[in-house]
């Protein structure tokens, strides 16, 4: 559906994928130093390593430069765990892609900047949104499954990222959550604060996007390193 949308000729008589790509940008980030933020951030990391039992497995890969940052969603505890494990200097520069539903973020995490994605089928602006920054050099956070899971079990992927990915020429850089659906599941309003369940974020090598011929082909090894 996206390459068929991304080749219909807009009004002007241009291409949506040339506005989304080569186009103006429009969207401008607006992300600024919050000390509640950082402060809250810290808690739940310590909070996570000493009752979650959170480790960080090959930080180092942890390099993050104009990237699309992938990894599976299976609770509402993965962004969060996602931004307490960058500092302040990693996490300035990088942008968040949520659904629209999730508009009040912004009244609990001012300064970050989110792109929200409306669900009901038209993915045009979240793609622009989304091209916009990774253009001006930002990274960018996205649950390729495009939802939460409703057992544990990861979904699978939207072409989204691939089509960013391979036209932006931005590499990828997959992360496995692991233990946020059994702490915090979806059925769930509260997460369990007392746990004995183990939890991880499994740090992948970057995958290089113009090393695939295709977008499926991208998605598919996206998949399988996260699954792994």
């Amino acid at each position: 559906m996206i390459e068929v949308l991304a080749a219909s000729p807009s009004l002007s008589g241009g291409g949506i994928q040339q506005s989304i790509f080569t186009g103006k940008i429009t969207t401008r980030t607006y992300n600024f130093y919050n000390p509640f933020i950082e402060l809250g951030l810290w808690l739940i990391k310590i909070y996570s390593k000493v009752f979650w039992r959170l480790q960080v497995k090959h930080g180092e890969k942890l390099e993050i430069n104009n990237d699309l940052i992938v990894a599976n969603h299976q609770s509402y505890l993965d962004i969060l765990w996602l931004l307490c494990i960058l500092p302040y200097a990693k996490r300035r520069n990088i942008c968040i892609a949520g659904k629209r539903e999730l508009w009040p973020l912004k009244l609990f995490f001012p300064g970050i900047h989110i792109i929200y994605v409306d669900r009901s089928g038209n993915y045009i602006p979240s793609l622009k949104a989304a091209a916009d920054m990774l253009r001006l050099g930002k990274s960018l956070i996205v649950f390729p499954e495009g939802t939460r899971s409703y057992d544990g079990k990861i979904g699978q992927f939207k072409n989204g990222v691939a089509y960013l990915a391979k036209n932006l020429h931005k590499k990828i850089l997959p992360i496995s959550i692991k233990g946020a659906y059994e702490i915090f599941p979806r059925k769930n309003w509260l997460p369990k604060l007392l746990t004995t369940q183990r939890s991880s974020l499994d740090v992948h090598d970057k995958i290089d996007p113009d090393q695939f011929a295709t977008l499926e082909d991208l998605n598919s090894r996206m998949r399988d390193l996260v699954q792994s």
